[in-house]
């Protein structure tokens, strides 16, 4: 799928070579460090704005950040989401500050996955990623699962839940 023609709604994943994804993948020994949702929006660019949690805050901005070289995406339609909604809940979201804390919550919980005790990330201020994907998902769907999983949830997370999703369809995104 050309990055032209990724339609609102679509979720994306991303792993990159610089230091924070590589970091990111490292230590959730998982294969995607970022997560993000589509907006009907373009930008000056004239291509998809998205909705994200990055370094800084929740926020928009162009999905054209993702034509550096060395940047792999994937991109995930899924049927039947009521994307309206889904984007009415994440939105509600935006200017949030990141969640660097939730960060090192996720150090126990990763740690409790690998001995099968299951453990809560007790840090839940500011917004991760994959948190307003999850916000993003519970709109669309209605489906309580997605809201009680979105503190302990990474992009990689994400990823595996939705490729055993039928409705979903997947496309590596050509910049």
């Amino acid at each position: 799928m050309h990055i032209a023609d990724v339609c609102c709604g679509m979720i994306g994943f991303s792993r990159s070579s610089g230091i924070s994804s590589r970091l990111i993948r490292w230590f959730t020994r998982q294969d995607w460090s970022h997560a993000f949702i589509v907006m009907p929006e373009r930008g000056e660019d004239g291509l998809p704005m998205i909705l994200e949690s990055d370094i800084s805050s929740v926020s928009i901005t162009s999905l054209g950040k993702y034509q550096k070289s060395g940047d792999h995406v994937e991109i995930a339609t899924i049927s039947s989401l009521n994307t309206e909604k889904g984007l009415g809940v994440a939105q509600t979201k935006l200017g949030r500050t990141y969640g660097f804390f939730q960060i090192l919550g996720f150090l126990p919980v990763l740690l409790g996955r690998r001995f099968g005790i299951p453990v809560k990330n007790s840090y839940t201020d500011g917004i991760v990623c994959s948190e307003l994907v999850c916000f993003y998902l519970y709109g669309a769907t209605g489906d309580e699962k997605w809201f009680k999983m979105k503190d302990d949830t990474t992009p990689g997370d994400l990823y595996n839940t939705l490729q055993q999703w039928p409705k979903a369809k997947w496309f590596k995104m050509e910049c």
